[in-house]
């Protein structure tokens, strides 16, 4: 868990974060579910 909460930090640090992706489907991949549990734990 230590990278996520290394990654949050950046997170709060920066107004703007891209997530890239390799996965043919722009709709169902990591960068999506990353994303989602960033948002959530900021929301904390």
């Amino acid at each position: 868990m230590a990278a996520l909460e290394q990654l949050l930090q950046v997170v709060k640090k920066h107004p703007t974060v891209t997530l890239v992706y390799g996965a043919k489907d722009p709709d169902h991949n990591n960068a999506v579910v990353l994303r989602e549990v960033l948002l959530s734990l900021l929301k904390m």
